[in-house]
């Protein structure tokens, strides 16, 4: 990495450690898997009232998400495409990450998901109308090549995929487990919301936002090891 991109990739970590709750949205540099179940166009009657995501870090090269999504349909019954993002392309010459393993559920039935173009792996499901619907995906992903050979695990959860749905999202929690190997990780999230609260243990991170809509490209990033840690000291 060229000295100009290390002395900017420091600034941005000291901006993200001063603000951790309500950032301006950046688009992460390195391809990303995963992040909040998505519409493939902004929904007129499906809106989301809670997402609560768990993301463990894993001691070798990948990490594990365990999502579940409860959406409420206002309008009458519906089959819509659902999408997961596989990974955003910000270089073309990267090749974007694929899911490790990828299982999903719709009110407690396990539904097929497929690749779809690039960027999405995705679904049909059906929507009642005036009832709530229970999304959950379990899925297991690789942390980031470039920084892994240097120790530090880096992964990004995209946020902003979230705000195709109908409204705002009514409650949204995550929460970041790093139990597994030890030591302590600095969160940080491209959130724009006025109601943030924040919890950390010495191996958990977790905080909570209410009743808020993402920017399009608004994306949790986690870093734990490496000089992360000596700068979060």
């Amino acid at each position: 990495m060229a000295r100009s991109s290390i002395f900017s990739f420091t600034l941005l970590l000291i901006a993200l450690l001063c603000s951790p709750c309500a950032l301006r949205a950046n688009p992460a540099p390195f391809p990303i898997a995963g992040g909040t179940v998505a519409a493939k166009s902004p929904h007129e009657t499906i809106r989301m009232d809670a997402e609560d995501v768990t993301i463990r870090m894993g001691k070798g090269r990948t990490y594990m998400v365990d999502a579940v999504y409860l959406m409420f349909n206002t309008g009458d019954e519906t089959t819509e495409w659902v999408g997961f993002p596989r990974g955003v392309e910000y270089d073309s010459e990267m090749e974007l990450p694929q899911f490790v393993q990828f299982h999903a559920w719709v009110d407690g039935r396990k539904v097929p998901f497929t690749k779809e173009g690039k960027q999405w792996l995705a679904g049909r499901v059906t929507f009642p109308g005036h009832t709530r619907t229970v999304i959950r995906v379990m899925y297991e992903a690789n942390y980031s090549e470039q920084f892994l050979y240097r120790g530090i695990r880096y992964a990004d959860y995209i946020v902003g995929t979230g705000s195709l749905w109908k409204d705002n999202i009514g409650t949204a929690i995550f929460t970041v487990d790093a139990s597994a190997i030890g030591g302590t990780g600095s969160l940080y999230a491209d959130i724009k919301a006025p109601h943030c609260r924040k919890l950390r243990t010495e191996q958990v991170l977790r905080f909570e936002v209410r009743d808020f809509k993402p920017e399009r490209d608004a994306t949790l990033r986690i870093e734990f090891g490496g000089p992360i840690r000596a700068l979060a000291q």
